[in-house]
């Protein structure tokens, strides 16, 4: 049975099930010990968002347009009373909720709160955007055409030596027409097909 005052659950009345399947069951509850001389502590869980929402930022994108609207959250929470008892900087594990960080003790927070940061565990969970984009927000695009951009197969291709007014080619080949560098001296042909010229013996 469960007893609310209004929309706080205020009493359960659970039956232990010691057959069931954890995985198939749905809904689990977890409790503390209630000690007469032992309180509960108030402490505040903290989890932190990326600041942008790209994973990578082009030339043409506006920081504005890209930061993450809000990049902190906050819940408080009922924990074990041992948890006032941590330094700064000790690290524990909430059941169901995962591993976290003592940020401030009690006392060193504003709100008497003992503050503790989520740590990312690096499944696809934990280190996926909390962010969710408004649907009625206006999307914009991202520029294109930046100097980066390969070009339009539209465009007409240059050559790179235009601008140097260098004569056309006769024939066309890969290399432009060049002088002989000791005159016009004819080299005669070989007499089979080979791959070498015929030369004349030393001896």
């Amino acid at each position: 049975d469960i007893v609310r005052t209004g929309d706080v659950v205020t009493a359960l009345t659970v039956q232990l099930h010691l057959e069931g399947d954890v995985k198939a069951t749905k809904k689990k509850i977890t409790w503390l010990g209630q000690d007469p001389d032992v309180h509960p502590v108030e402490a505040l869980l903290v989890d932190y968002d990326y600041l942008i929402t790209k994973k990578k930022i082009e030339e043409n994108d506006s920081i504005e347009d890209i930061l993450t609207p809000v990049s902190e959250f906050a819940d408080t929470a009922i924990v074990d009373a041992n948890v006032g008892l941590l330094a700064k900087g000790a690290i524990i594990q909430l059941e169901r909720r995962g591993y976290y960080i003592v940020d401030k003790e009690a006392a060193q927070s504003e709100l008497g709160l003992v503050t503790l940061i989520n740590i990312p565990d690096g499944k696809a969970a934990s280190t996926a955007s909390k962010h969710k984009e408004d649907p009625n927000a206006t999307k914009i695009k991202s520029g294109k055409g930046n100097s980066w951009d390969k070009p339009s197969a539209k465009a007409k291709a240059v050559h790179p030596d235009a601008a140097l007014s260098l004569p056309e080619p006769k024939d066309t080949c890969n290399m432009y027409e060049s002088k002989h560098m000791y005159g016009d001296v004819a080299v005669g042909k070989p007499k089979d097909i080979t791959s070498m010229y015929e030369t004349h013996k030393y001896y």
